[in-house]
């Protein structure tokens, strides 16, 4: 039983990019915005090739549910911590309102605005399931949900060549 253990534990340290630690205040951020009207709900939680999954949590083991503000929200955060996770990457969630959409950037831990760092590769974003997907290199644009919600499931690769990186939506 030993043995199962100990590879599940590495492969989850190795897949939590970020979760690990505190960054440096020059450490680059890779960041997930969603864009909800007001009005709309949504969660998000982001996974990689390895399944290990993180989502800013309510307190009770489960996903927030944020507010639609009709401006783009900051959710997630990550940073690399010196090595970069270029395995396909996932956001997922659910929604309600007339439409969604999930865009990257990056920037500084402290210091606040883009940062010419590591972040999700541009055009590398692709939906997997959700209502009218809507792609540009950046961003992922969902239609009106069903009336009892819907769900999104976005598949993005990370790159730290500054050339290619989303920046903020």
């Amino acid at each position: 039983m030993r043995l199962r253990i100990v590879p599940v534990f590495v492969a989850l340290l190795a897949g939590c990019n970020g979760v690990f630690g505190d960054p440096k205040a020059d450490e680059h951020l890779v960041t997930v915005h969603v864009l909800s009207p007001v009005g709309g709900t949504f969660t998000v939680t982001s996974c990689n090739a390895n399944g290990a999954c993180a989502f800013p949590s309510n307190g009770n083991g489960s996903p927030s549910t944020f507010p639609g503000t009709g401006s783009f929200q900051e959710v997630m955060r990550s940073g690399s911590f010196g090595s970069l996770d270029t395995t396909l990457q996932q956001i997922r969630g659910s929604y309600t309102g007339p439409s969604l959409v999930v865009g990257f950037g990056t920037r500084f831990y402290s210091k606040g605005g883009s940062s010419d760092g590591l972040g999700a590769k541009s055009g590398s974003l692709q939906s997997l399931s959700g209502p009218d997907p809507l792609a540009s290199p950046c961003q992922l644009k969902y239609g009106a949900s069903e009336p009892g919600g819907s769900t999104y499931r976005v598949q993005y690769r990370l790159t730290d060549v500054i050339t290619s990186v989303c920046r903020q939506p």
